[in-house]
């Protein structure tokens, strides 16, 4: 999830859960506490209000998903957002009016219903803009709503109740890392033991609420005035010194510097592999490369799609970045191969197991041992070394469990509802429907392993392997087959991602001691709330800005993630070219990906640093986003945090809670830009710093 989902907000939650050097005693003084909050009788019951605050807020984070998916192709979980917000909201409400209780489990339940409903955008960021700039589906998306809202329940809702028999392997059975929602249930488990958790909480929720204020004001405001959208610095340099070069590279290769503070927010929270990975590969593809490869006439331009020859620097080095980004992830898995083995058949046990149990009674069946991996990256001994048995405390209660019936119903129902809304809507067969639900599953056992261990959520890399799987299939017409290829395959990873998310949230309960039942209730409202966002953000952005849906040279968003989508499709379906230099370069660093990891690895495995080794999924997104102006401000914020935390240490886990209202903040502000721009209200109004064109008049680009 290119891949946004390679880079999960919660990344905040791990800055924010390690920042407290009590974690660790709280989770062991816990267990020994009995005035602990766990003996109250309403402690493991759900709380409506939680999960409906927890959802509101993560219609904000899906909002700021919607809108970053589009730009860059990245996406940030709610966990934090949604646990320190409801936290700051629902505690002294609950303390002032005296009414109802909001313990651990109550704010475990906010965070899953926000986690829920932030994470459905993956497929309206890849395979539905695909789907429209292919021409598969009508020409604007009015027509389109009651389909795209049928497939949004299919994919939310299937991958919510398969979700369930995979956690009881991955999660009770399992003793994985699961470092994203490990990190939350500290956090929430901080939050509650005492008064300083709290005096904590309310600095955090300040802080965020501040940096969104901030961040949709200046978001807002840049609609008027053009410096707060895009600084020029480049082109001005140039202009003085006469340099044409400089000029061109601002103007022409998008060289400028972004005051987005949605993007100095990611780049503080991501890694520095990550932040300097993408910027190399913006600079590969659209300087040191790109500008010498167009400038000798072996490419036609800087950016666009369907030129003459060679094409452009953005069509050509598309297939570089997508190679990076799938061979690098299937290298990653690779490396998996035998714990994915595991996982995968003693998944497909238990669940046999579980349903066999249910129709005869109980049916064992010896499953394979778990077993530690000779070799584990440097976080996963950390977390071995600090790991603590949670089953060893708070033990949850049969009738907190959920029932065998409920996930079972329900996923026979979303089969059924599943094969009925592909084959009505989209004209697909309902053999390929099971298809695409069996891949969903598989899909998941893979994605939940990388999850669980190295914390990446691959399942939009993954996507393109299903595309590779239904490319095969046999359709009357080239139309019906690219419909039917990215329907099918855009359902199974969103699917995936909600399955991964859920399970994620059950292990964070887990470790808390929450009830299961009462997160799956909140799951299921989080789910409602992700379908009734979705589909109305993904409408007025397309109605806002038609290029995310249409081919055009000129769009506000860089659509990295459709784009790859759509290429895929063309190639996997069509005898669509491509140029030989181009699949030289592709199939080179394809091979190269194995070799570096393989290299990482081994490396990591005899205790030698490997911090300056590239992320291969960051260059390749470099490659595909047409915008150098956003990997460059990602740096910016990454460089700005490393500077916070050599001179302020003592404040530098603040800085997350920032990061997360000015991503927060840009999403709600895109919403309002994007009304602005339906409205026809006038932008643009202060014209300082555009660059001035050859006949000599202003031009704000």
């Amino acid at each position: 999830m290119p891949e946004l989902t390679h880079v999960q907000g919660t990344l905040i939650a791990v800055d924010m859960a390690v920042a407290s050097s009590d974690i660790k005693e709280t989770i062991i003084d816990k267990e020994s506490n009995s005035t602990s909050p766990s003996t109250r009788e309403d402690e493991h019951a759900f709380s409506l209000t939680a999960a409906v605050l927890g959802s509101l807020l993560g219609c904000i984070v899906a909002a700021s998903n919607m809108y970053l998916g589009l730009k860059v192709g990245w996406s940030f979980g709610a966990s934090l957002f949604g646990a320190v917000l409801s936290f700051a909201i629902l505690k002294p409400l609950t303390q002032i009016l005296g009414y109802g209780y909001f313990g651990p489990s109550q704010n475990c339940q906010a965070q899953t219903s926000a986690s829920t409903t932030g994470g459905l955008s993956v497929g309206f960021i890849t395979a539905i803009p695909a789907l429209y700039r292919l021409g598969l589906m009508s020409e604007t998306v009015d027509p389109d709503i009651v389909a795209l809202t049928l497939w949004s329940i299919s994919a939310a809702f299937y991958g919510l109740f398969f979700g369930v028999p995979l956690h009881k392997y991955f999660v009770v059975k399992q003793d994985l890392p699961f470092p994203t929602p490990r990190a939350t249930a500290y956090t929430i488990l901080a939050l509650h033991e005492s008064s300083n958790g709290q005096k904590h909480a309310r600095i955090q929720a300040k802080l965020i609420a501040l940096a969104f204020v901030m961040s949709i004001t200046m978001t807002v405001a840049s609609h008027w005035i053009y410096f707060l959208d895009k600084i020029h610095l480049l082109y001005w340099i140039g202009r003085a010194a006469g340099s044409l070069a400089l000029q061109k590279a601002d103007t022409l290769w998008g060289w400028q510097l972004q005051p987005n503070l949605a993007f100095f927010g990611a780049g503080i929270i991501i890694p520095t592999s990550t932040a300097v990975s993408f910027f190399i590969g913006s600079i590969i593809a659209f300087g040191v490369a790109g500008s010498p490869m167009v400038a000798s006439g072996y490419l036609v331009g800087p950016y666009g799609f369907g030129k003459a020859g060679n094409g452009s620097a953005q069509s050509w080095f598309i297939w570089s970045g997508i190679s990076l980004m799938l061979f690098g992830t299937l290298a990653e898995l690779f490396l998996q191969y035998r714990s994915l083995y595991r996982a995968f058949t003693d998944a497909v046990i238990s669940i046999r197991n579980v349903a066999l149990e249910a129709i005869k009674g109980k049916v064992p069946m010896k499953q394979q041992q778990s077993q530690e991996d000779e070799c584990g990256t440097r976080f996963q001994d950390l977390v071995r070394k600090t790991r603590i048995n949670e089953a060893d405390f708070m033990p949850v209660l049969l009738n907190q469990q959920i029932p065998t019936w409920w996930w079972v119903t329900g996923l026979v129902l979303s089969i059924i509802a599943t094969c009925c809304v592909l084959g009505f809507y989209f004209g697909i067969p309902v053999h390929h429907s099971l298809l695409a639900v069996f891949l969903a599953f598989f899909l998941s056992v893979i994605a939940l392993q990388a999850y669980s261990t190295v914390d990446i959520n691959p399942v939009s890399t993954m996507g393109k392997c299903v595309q590779l799987v239904f490319s095969q299939m046999s359709y009357p017409t080239v139309f019906a087959l690219q419909r039917a290829n990215l329907i099918c395959a855009g359902v199974t990873a969103a699917a995936a991602a909600q399955s991964v998310d859920m399970v994620g949230d059950l292990k964070t309960a887990h470790i808390i001691g929450a009830s299961p039942r009462a997160q799956f209730h909140a799951q299921i409202v989080g789910s409602f709330f992700a379908v009734a966002i979705s589909v109305p953000l993904f409408v007025l952005y397309t109605r806002a800005y038609p290029c995310i849906i249409h081919e055009s040279d000129i769009c506000e968003f860089a659509l990295a993630p459709a784009l790859g989508w759509q290429n895929v499709t063309k190639i996997l379906t069509t005898n669509a070219a491509i140029p030989h230099g181009s699949l030289a370069c592709a199939a080179v660093l394809g091979a190269a990906s194995f070799i570096i990891i393989g290299l990482r690895e081994a490396l990591d495995c005899y205790g030698y640093s490997t911090w300056w080794m590239p992320n291969l999924s960051a260059v390749g997104i470099g490659f595909i986003t047409p915008s150098p102006s956003i990997s460059t401000a990602m740096l910016l914020g990454h460089i700005l945090a490393g500077v916070w935390q050599h001179f302020r240490p003592k404040h530098a886990e603040y800085r997350t809670s920032i990061a997360a209202g000015w991503i927060g903040g840009v999403g709600i502000a895109g919403i309002v830009k994007a009304a602005l721009q339906l409205g026809g209200v006038a932008g643009q109004t202060v014209k300082f710093n555009c660059p001035i064109d050859e006949a000599g008049f202003v031009k704000c680009i």
